[in-house]
């Protein structure tokens, strides 16, 4: 079997989504500047996404994905909601 591997970041309900699929997947926990790093990298991601929708239905998914980065950055930072 072919090995795949994504180095990127995963929400935690896709582990559970994968398992109960059954499928064969590593993951490990990254510590906090690997995980700063690629939650900007993630946050790239996800804007090229909104850049490339082609759809109103896609575009409604990709900035949900933007914003679920954008948060996940908030709270990284401890950036509170009165800070914007």
């Amino acid at each position: 079997m072919k090995k795949v591997h994504y180095r990127k970041l995963i929400r935690d309900g896709i582990v559970k989504k994968m398992q109960n699929k059954g499928a064969a997947f590593e993951t490990r926990t990254l510590n906090k500047k690997e995980f700063e790093k690629c939650l900007f990298a993630k946050i790239e991601e996800e804007a090229g996404g909104v850049l490339n929708a082609r759809t109103h239905a896609e575009l409604m998914d990709e900035i949900c994905d933007l914003m679920a980065v954008i948060d996940e950055i908030k709270k990284f930072k401890k950036i509170g909601a009165a800070e914007f």
